[in-house]
């Protein structure tokens, strides 16, 4: 008798775990690479976050989701009391997989319990601080809260760390720069690793360097207003005659911070600040190799005139006319042009642009040209686009015009500048002029 019940016991045993196991709903967390400190980010960015959820049963399930967040002394968790506003239909023998705006309600900050940080800092502070994290999920009977798959299985550990500050490009730290004239000099950082670009702008600022002045200190203690500051959205500035006169001779101090855009959230270390970079700005050399004469460019009209919103400049009281020929270089607003077809008053030519350190094909059309080689009356060039009018013919006829920019132009602009080695960086004054679209070198 006593056999009998031992073996019945077993068989109980058996039958009971089978059971146990059989009802249980198989649950799998997926968070994905870079991670934030922004809860909100977890539904906002499309498939961050991924909770798979399994039924192995022949009966569908109605669920809702449980868990929590922990790491660092803080624990965000979702109460087994909380109702979602739907709940989730498992079908039998069936998978489902949840992200995105179907997870609103579990990163809502309202239907959270929170220990070790407040609402606030969570939606208006930094979010969560640095360092590692469980994203926990279960599945739960929708009405009870009952678990319905394991508590303790369905984790996904992560690293959240913020953004590292932008890293300083051009012009290269502790190197001299040349003086340019008109006055040019091209400042380039990276983007954030990780950081969204859309949501963020960056604040560069320069000062003069005094004699055995620390640059970080020197930055630091710079006074509104600084010898200059200014806020971009993209990581590029090209510094010309609009900004403060750099001084040849002096030593400057420059750095870029980081910063979200109003209404955006991100999180930087040292606070966006970059390290800093010096450079001394130096007396540049004329194409013959003495000290540069801002009224001796060989590449451009003499005028002492900066050339702001636009390059226009008086037209020239003489209008003697000349008939251009080819190979003629005549003077077309502040640049010159070098003609190499012409038919009546148009045709095609080159201009040099000297800060680009290249020469640019050109279109021109109703070419008046005087005894002095000027150019006048309704003259107009305009860059040639190559690359299969990549960019629309509206902005060469138009200077007003509005490139009409979609991801798949962009990307066909990115591979024909790359794939035709169409870059500043690979220019030279002596290979031969090149049309538009070109590009930067940002890394």
């Amino acid at each position: 008798m006593t056999g009998i019940i031992k073996k019945l016991s077993i068989v109980f045993c058996c039958f009971f775990f089978t059971t146990l196991m059989y009802s249980q709903l198989v649950v799998q967390t997926t968070v994905l690479p870079p991670y934030s400190p922004y809860l909100s980010d977890y539904t906002t960015y499309g498939n961050k976050v991924v909770v798979t959820v399994t039924n192995p049963t022949p009966t569908p399930r109605t669920i809702k989701l449980l868990g929590s967040i922990t790491g660092n002394g803080i624990s965000i968790s979702i109460p087994t009391y909380f109702m979602p506003p739907a709940p989730i239909v498992i079908p039998s023998s069936g998978t489902i997989q949840l992200s995105g705006n179907q997870l609103a309600p579990y990163y809502n900050t309202t239907n959270l319990l929170l220990q070790g940080i407040t609402e606030s800092q969570l939606v208006n502070g930094n979010g969560l601080p640095e360092g590692n994290y469980r994203f926990c999920y279960y599945a739960a009977e929708y009405a009870t809260g009952a678990p319905l798959s394991s508590q303790s299985m369905c984790c996904s550990s992560v690293n959240i760390t913020h953004h590292e500050p932008p890293f300083l490009l051009q012009p290269m730290c502790d190197k001299e720069v040349t003086s340019k004239t008109p006055q040019n000099l091209l400042f380039t950082w990276t983007v954030p690793a990780g950081a969204n670009p859309i949501n963020i702008e960056y604040e560069l600022t320069m000062v003069e360097l005094l004699q055995g002045q620390n640059p970080n200190q020197a930055l630091d203690a710079a006074t509104e207003p600084a010898f200059f500051r200014k806020t971009v959205s993209v990581s590029t500035y090209m510094y010309t005659q609009i900004d403060p006169n750099l001084q040849i001779g002096r030593k400057y101090a420059w750095r870029v911070r980081a910063k979200p855009k109003p209404g955006k959230n991100a999180n930087f270390k040292n606070n966006g600040i970059s390290a800093a970079c010096t450079f001394n700005y130096a007396l540049g050399l004329s194409p013959g190799g003495g000290n540069q004469n801002p009224n001796a460019n060989p590449n451009l009209p003499n005028d002492d005139n900066a050339c702001f919103a636009s390059c226009d400049i008086a037209e020239p009281q003489n209008k003697s006319p000349y008939a251009p020929a080819i190979d003629d270089v005549v003077s077309i607003g502040k640049f010159a042009m070098k003609i190499q077809t012409i038919n009546g008053g148009n045709g095609t030519g080159e201009v040099t642009i000297p800060f680009l350190n290249t020469k640019v094909l050109v279109d021109f059309t109703n070419l008046q040209v005087n005894t002095d080689l000027q150019a006048f009356g309704t003259t107009k060039a305009v860059a040639r686009i190559e690359g299969n009018n990549l960019i629309d013919q509206a902005i060469a006829n138009d200077q007003n015009g509005v490139i009409q920019m979609t991801r798949d132009k962009y990307n066909s602009i990115h591979n024909y500048v790359n794939q035709a080695q169409k870059l500043v960086s690979k220019f030279n004054p002596d290979m031969p002029a090149t049309g538009v679209p070109f590009g930067f070198v940002n890394n």
